[in-house]
């Protein structure tokens, strides 16, 4: 048997930062129902007026998670041809015990009543219970062809590809493509994300050593560009925006990424470490983000709507995301096989 390829401890790394950011996401999204009642704050008082901008910006960093974890897997399958079937059928497997193995757990518990059960969390991706599996099997599907028409592509060509993808799939300053086309979470963006991160291997140059403090001012201008579009409007009350996957955080997820190619993580306690809990950062996303669990998590155990005239509102979202990334990352840890180690040939 082939052995395996050796992790990159600075990929490692990034993907359980991503997968940490997607839990922060969740915390002020599904944990302030921002969809569905963005919270409404008062700028003539100064608390709320410096929540606001505190949470606008962790929101326009946290946006990047999903991108990432998209770019991490065009990065490495642009230059493999072959089938990803060991791949998809872990994942599947592992979305399928999660999406069964909780319902029973609360049932069992009595946390949650038997009629919350849903046939559907026996075929998670034919139902869709959790959104991103469904595209992202898809998108490993795909994957080998996708990277033998890459391998075709001259650097000219591959640019005119990108191109044309930005074209059908950003949104932003009107442009209506990405919503005719694509969309904030379809496969066609993870389609786009996965030449985008093939292009990041195959043709980009060294990032620059300022790419991280890009990063950190885009996040900043980003910040500070939508809340005066908002204060603009001459209301007293001013709602949190969120942005799609497909606008602005595109931007920052690609500086991120390239920052991330420069982190300097030499073989070592730390590195090694990362390299062991790495694999169990997609247990997270399906732990935490399963619909029962959300359903408790952000409406019986934490009530951080509450706490939007506190000055401690971002301090619990912080303490809240580690917790749950901290516990769902052990949890996991029961479920989700070491690959990390080396297969013997």
């Amino acid at each position: 048997m082939k052995p395996a390829t050796p992790r990159l401890p600075q990929f490692e790394a990034l993907r359980l930062l991503a997968m940490f950011f997607i839990v922060a996401l969740h915390t002020s999204t599904h944990g302030m129902d921002l969809f569905n009642h963005p919270p409404v704050f008062h700028l003539s008082d100064g608390v709320e007026c410096a929540n606001y901008f505190l949470l606008q910006a962790w929101v326009n960093i946290c946006s990047v998670g999903v991108n990432v974890y998209v770019l991490i897997t065009g990065y490495f399958l642009i230059r493999s041809s072959r089938f990803q079937w060991e791949k998809m059928g872990k994942v599947w497997l592992q979305t399928f015990l999660f999406s069964v193995a909780i319902p029973a757990c609360l049932i069992l518990t009595d946390a949650v009543g038997t009629e919350e059960w849903k046939m559907g969390y026996l075929l998670p991706l034919w139902s869709d219970v959790y959104w991103f599996v469904t595209r992202y099997v898809a998108l490993l599907a795909l994957a080998p062809f996708l990277s033998r028409l890459a391998a075709q592509l001259t650097r000219r060509d591959y640019l005119i590809l990108l191109a044309v993808l930005a074209v059908l799939n950003f949104k932003f300053f009107g442009v209506p493509y990405g919503e005719i086309f694509s969309g904030n979470k379809s496969l066609f963006w993870f389609i786009s994300l996965f030449f985008f991160g093939g292009y990041l291997r195959q043709h980009a140059p060294a990032p620059h050593r300022y790419v991280g403090w890009a990063f950190l001012g885009y996040c900043i201008l980003l910040t500070l560009c939508l809340a005066l579009f908002q204060w603009r409007g001459g209301k007293e009350e001013v709602q949190l925006m969120t942005g799609a996957y497909n606008g602005f955080h595109f931007f920052s997820a690609v500086m991120l990424f390239r920052w991330a190619q420069r982190w300097n993580l030499r073989d070592g306690f730390w590195s090694r470490t990362i390299c062991r809990l790495s694999p169990f950062a997609f247990g997270v996303y399906l732990l935490h983000d399963h619909p029962l669990v959300r359903q408790l998590l952000w409406h019986c155990v934490l009530d951080l709507p509450a706490s939007l005239g506190s000055a401690w509102l971002l301090p619990l979202c912080l303490a809240s995301t580690l917790s749950i990334f901290i516990v769902s990352l052990f949890l996991s840890s029961f479920v989700r096989v070491d690959v990390c180690r080396k297969r013997r040939s």
